[in-house]
């Protein structure tokens, strides 16, 4: 389930590139590789899950959604975030209460990543609706990757607990056009090829401003 904050507030100037693309487009791919060519990648999906673990954002989830979602707490004690994506994707003001929740926290470890690496050439972002919160005018330059309809979703159900009806709701949040934002993009990658094209295609694109 993806949650991410609204607004940034970088600490330091550091140069900051965002990986961004719909769900499926390869962004986990694209930041591994970029990781092994020597380049710190901040990725949202896994500092959200790390946050379900956080005691104070638990108590707070809890709080706002036991009442609504029968089992919420697993018996482990951890937060069932199959059951609570489900719910909130169902429910706009839902989604938008538990954002208030994750959000704040997301952007503290993001500000603690820029502060812990300020002395790297370049920082990247891993940022799966960064047209969605606006929050491409943070960032100094944009990857943007897609694929075909029919890939994206052989991709997405292979997913553990991922249903059709749970993608179109996760489609429907990502409804932005991407022609609105063409002067924002500096590069698009078609990721419907082998790890190895990908790698070189993304090489390519560092090498072409400088890093």
């Amino acid at each position: 389930m993806k949650i991410y904050p609204k607004q940034e507030n970088c600490v330091k100037k550091v140069f900051k590139i965002a990986i961004t693309g719909n769900i499926g487009s390869g962004k986990t791919t694209a930041s591994k590789l970029v990781s092994e060519l020597g380049f710190k990648v901040f990725e949202s999906d896994n500092e959200v899950k790390k946050l379900y673990l956080q005691k104070n954002v638990k108590t707070n989830i809890l709080s706002a959604f036991s009442k609504s979602i029968e089992n919420l707490q697993k018996a482990n004690t951890q937060i069932d975030t199959n059951l609570l994506g489900n719910y909130v994707f169902e429910n706009q003001s839902q989604l938008r209460r538990l954002e208030k929740i994750i959000y704040p926290e997301l952007k503290k470890k993001k500000e603690k990543f820029i502060e812990e690496n300020i002395n790297e050439k370049a920082l990247f972002f891993d940022i799966p609706l960064l047209f969605e919160k606006k929050l491409h005018f943070f960032y100094d330059k944009i990857i943007y990757l897609y694929i075909d309809e029919s890939t994206q979703r052989k991709r997405v159900l292979r997913r553990k607990n991922m249903t059709q009806k749970k993608l179109k709701k996760i489609l429907e949040n990502q409804t932005v056009k991407i022609s609105k934002f063409e002067d924002s993009i500096s590069i698009k990658i078609n990721t419907n090829c082998s790890r190895k094209k990908l790698k070189t295609k993304i090489k390519s694109f560092l090498k072409d401003i400088n890093l």
